[in-house]
């Protein structure tokens, strides 16, 4: 599919204004040269306005859903996949490395869902299809369709049904 498609059909998931403004501009922001300017000035707004504090060089796969997008931290080297549902106060963070000095990223698959205030930071890996519940810390790699919660993070169920 075209960038606008893809576009289009993303802003149709979300359905509060700022997700879906932010969502263009995060787009855009990624986009060409001649929208990347504006796109990145507009990110800037956001994260003074709504705390919404997504890296532009943070990989995020299309169908991106974001519900009250209000204080949410995405690091610069996380890499996200398809049709992922974000909710307010997440944090999927950079770590640093101290041998190295390397960053270190979440890799999410695709369709996981992150439930309001989860927090995930490091070398982690989220399988497809998995969910990580409400106030959640993920301190280890979670496998595909397994619901986590708590803090730390442990698996309360698996083979959970994706929608």
């Amino acid at each position: 599919m075209s960038f606008w498609h893809e576009l289009k059909a993303e802003l149709a998931l979300n359905p509060s204004k700022t997700a879906r403004l932010f969502l263009l501009c995060y787009r855009l922001a990624q986009g060409g040269r001649f929208m990347r300017l504006p796109g990145l000035l507009l990110l800037k707004g956001f994260k003074l306005l709504c705390g919404l504090d997504i890296s532009p060089r943070a990989r995020l796969g299309w169908g991106l859903r974001l519900y009250h997008p209000q204080n949410i931290v995405i690091g610069d080297s996380v890499q996200m996949g398809r049709d992922c549902t974000l909710r307010h106060n997440c944090t999927l963070g950079n770590k640093s490395d101290r041998q190295s000095g390397q960053l270190l990223s979440p890799i999410v698959g695709d369709g996981v869902e992150f439930g309001t205030g989860a927090i995930v930071i490091g070398a982690i890996a989220i399988g497809d299809h998995a969910c990580v519940g409400a106030g959640a810390v993920v301190t280890r790699s979670v496998p595909a369709r397994a619901v986590v919660a708590g803090n730390p993070a442990r698996i309360i169920r698996e083979d959970h049904e994706a929608d």
